[in-house]
């Protein structure tokens, strides 16, 4: 009994790992589409996502630095947050999710994913 449960447990891990890998490589195939396809709305969605000062609230001075991530946006025509993707999901990644969730973007000219790598120096 222990033993299939153990079983389920590590299959329910695994599914979920290569759910997540495909969700980023699908996310990073469409940046890239994306950056193809209209590079300057890129800077008007990283611009927008800035406004909001996750940054200083998540990492703020004094502390160490967080260690980098990546951030994929998708952003819908109508300049509403589609997906938002946090690549490796840590805790600085999760207190930036949460402080942008309601930002605004410009219109894009078509669905766009914008990707985003956040590093912190101190």
């Amino acid at each position: 009994m222990i033993r299939t449960i153990a079983t389920v447990v590590v299959l329910l891990v695994a599914s979920a790992v290569a759910a997540q890998e495909e969700l980023v490589a699908e996310m990073r195939a469409l940046a890239k589409a994306s950056y193809a396809r209209d590079s300057s709305y890129e800077i008007e969605a990283v611009k927008a996502f800035f406004a909001a000062g996750a940054t200083p609230k998540c990492a703020p001075a004094g502390r160490p630095a967080p260690e980098p991530f990546e951030v994929f946006l998708e952003v819908l025509p109508n300049g509403s947050l589609g997906r938002i993707v946090f690549v490796p999901h840590t805790e600085t990644a999760q207190c930036v999710k949460t402080h942008t969730a309601g930002i605004s973007y410009p219109k894009p000219p078509f669905k766009y994913v914008a990707h985003i790598h956040l590093s912190f120096k101190r």
